[in-house]
C-alpha cells in the first residue's frame, strides 16, 4: 500500500533570496540536503544577558569555534529544558552561534520543566508581558551581534510553542533575516505590528493541533498578506503540537525530521550562507 503523504505546503509565498516557488524543489533540496555532520567541538554554557530594562538573566550558549551566524533560540512552555538545550547544540553543529534565554528569570530562574508539569509551566507563562519578553529579546540580540560579530543580516530566530510565538515577536522587534516559528500559539495577537517585519518567516503547523485553531492561522496569512511579508506556511498532516520533541508523547519523527530539514536550508537561505560557502 502507498504511503499517504504527510506532509503539505499550505501557504507558499516566494523569498526575496531566491527560494523556488516550487514545493517539490523545496522539499527534494531538503531531502537531498539532510543533517550536515556534527561538528568535532561544540561548546556551551550559560551566559548572562542584560536585558533592555537593566534586568539580568541567564542564556543557554552552544556554538562551534568559528560560527557563520546567530540564531536566538527560544524555549517552548518549559523553560530551557534538556530539549531546548539539545536543539541548541544541533543548531551550532550546523555552524550558529546560538542563545537561548530564560524567559521565566523573573518568576522561576533556571527552570527546566518535565513535559507533565503544565500546570505549573501555565502558571508561568500567565507571567509574561510583552514589554519583558522584548527586553529579553533585545539584550539577547545585542550580545549576539556584540559577542558573534555578527550583522542583522546574519542572525536569525527559531522557537518551539511558546517560543514559536516569541519568535514571531522578535521578527517584529527587530531587524534579523529570519524566524521560524514551530506551532507558536497566540501569534494572532502579534499582528497589530506585522508591518515591522523585515525577515522572511517560516510557519509548522500539525493539521491534529487542539491548540492552535485553524482561524488563527488564517488570520496570520491574511494579515501577512496584506502587509506584502514574505512567509511560508507548512502543514503536516496527523502532527499535532509539539511534533518535534523526541521527549513528548505527540512526538512525530517524520514530520521532525522533515521540518529540521526545512529550517535548516530556510536559515541558510535567509541568512546569505548559501551563497557565502559556494
Amino acid at each position: 500500500m502507498q504511503k499517504k503523504k504527510l506532509w503539505r505546503l499550505k501557504k507558499f509565498e516566494p523569498m526575496k533570496k531566491g527560494w523556488s516557488t516550487l514545493c517539490l524543489f523545496l522539499y527534494l533540496i531538503c531531502k537531498s540536503m539532510g543533517e550536515q555532520p556534527v561538528l568535532p567541538a561544540i561548546h556551551s554554557s550559560w551566559e548572562k544577558i542584560k536585558g533592555r530594562d537593566g534586568s539580568f538573566f541567564e542564556a543557554y550558549r552552544s556554538q562551534p569555534q568559528e560560527p557563520k551566524g546567530g540564531i536566538l533560540l527560544f524555549m517552548e512552555a518549559f523553560g530551557v529544558n534538556a530539549h531546548i538545550q539539545s536543539v541548541a547544540r544541533r543548531l551550532a553543529a550546523q555552524g550558529y552561534l546560538v542563545l537561548a534565554p530564560d524567559l521565566y528569570h523573573r518568576v522561576r530562574p533556571r527552570w527546566e520543566g518535565k513535559y507533565d508539569e503544565f500546570p505549573l509551566a501555565r502558571q508561568f507563562l500567565k507571567t509574561l508581558t510583552i514589554s519583558g519578553l522584548q527586553s529579553d529579546i533585545y539584550g539577547c540580540y545585542e550580545w549576539l551581534s556584540t559577542k558573534g560579530n555578527f550583522p542583522s543580516s546574519r542572525i536569525g530566530a527559531v522557537g518551539f510553542c511558546l517560543g514559536g510565538k516569541v519568535a514571531f515577536l522578535a521578527a517584529e522587534s527587530l531587524p534579523i533575516a529570519a524566524a521560524v516559528c514551530y506551532y507558536g500559539g497566540g501569534i494572532g495577537e502579534l499582528l497589530n505590528q506585522a508591518q515591522q517585519i523585515r525577515g522572511g518567516l517560516l510557519f509548522f503547523w500539525g493539521s491534529q493541533d487542539p491548540h492552535i485553531p485553524l482561524e488563527e492561522r488564517l488570520k496570520t496569512a491574511t494579515r501577512l498578506n496584506k502587509e506584502n511579508k514574505s512567509f511560508i506556511q507548512v502543514e503536516f498532516s496527523r502532527a499535532t503540537h509539539g511534533f518535534f520533541c523526541e521527549e513528548r508523547e505527540s512526538y512525530n519523527k517524520d514530520a521532525a525530521q522533515l521540518s529540521w530539514m526545512i529550517t535548516l536550508a530556510f536559515l541558510q537561505d535567509q541568512l546569505g550562507l548559501k551563497k557565502q560557502e559556494d
